[in-house]
């Protein structure tokens, strides 16, 4: 190790303000002399510092083949992975864009079909209104029309229990009803009488007769209610059921 600056050849002090050159000249040299050694202050703190001499005795260019024994087929193997992620990737890219049209494309779809749902929901609100209003009217027409039935039968009665034949006269057997319950009967009396077909086979078809006026039906009404033991033989050999 040499006590003279490699530099300005001068004494060094050895106080700890000089540096020694490690690339095996060994030699010293002031830190205030290699201060304009750019290329020698790389280093940290001129660790491991190396002066002209010795790094210019060094090879411009490691081998790095040789240092770092790169295994050929192994970047054969990251080569050939490297293109199968970029195919990937750019397989991946143009889905993306094809899903991104189609969802750009869809965008007024939804929007129409967005109005058209609005809509339909609004006439879906006023057929409800109107469905409403016209269900008060059913029920309303359907009152009244009990209401005229009731009112077009109130000179009604039926007679059920006399049997029928091909040729018969209703107005005969009224007459012939009349008689035997003690009622006077006159063409002028009745408005309509006939038969009403039965839902059984069985059972013979009732008279349905209509009075000119609600009082004649209730004096019909009176006199059978006190002949109510009225006999088959009576009338026509035939029971009577008013």
């Amino acid at each position: 190790m040499s006590s003279i600056c490699g530099v300005c050849k001068d004494q060094l002090s050895k106080d700890g303000s000089e540096v020694i050159c490690s690339g095996g000249c060994e030699v010293s040299f002031h830190i205030k002399c290699i201060k304009t050694d750019l290329e020698g202050r790389k280093t940290r703190s001129y660790k491991d510092w190396k002066c002209k001499i010795c790094r210019s005795s060094q090879p411009d260019q490691p081998n790095v083949s040789n240092d770092l024994n790169i295994d050929t087929d192994c970047l054969i193997k990251i080569s050939e992975e490297l293109a199968n992620l970029r195919k990937e990737m750019s397989e991946l890219r143009a889905s993306v864009e094809f899903m991104s049209d189609k969802t750009d494309s869809t965008i007024p779809i939804m929007k129409e079909i967005k109005n058209e749902l609005a809509l339909v929901r609004k006439e879906n609100e006023q057929l409800k209104v109107i469905n409403k209003s016209l269900t008060s009217d059913v029920y309303e027409l359907q009152d009244r029309v009990r209401s005229l039935e009731q009112y077009t039968r109130k000179n009604n009665i039926e007679i059920s229990g006399l049997p029928s034949s091909p040729n018969e006269n209703i107005l005969d057997i009224l007459k012939d009803v009349s008689q035997t319950i003690g009622v006077e009967l006159e063409d002028s009396h009745i408005s309509a009488s006939h038969r009403i077909p039965s839902y059984s086979r069985q059972r013979t078809p009732s008279i349905i007769v209509q009075f000119q006026r609600k009082a004649l039906k209730d004096t019909w009404i009176t006199k059978y209610r006190e002949k109510r033991n009225l006999s088959a033989k009576q009338v026509n050999l035939c029971v009577l059921c008013v």
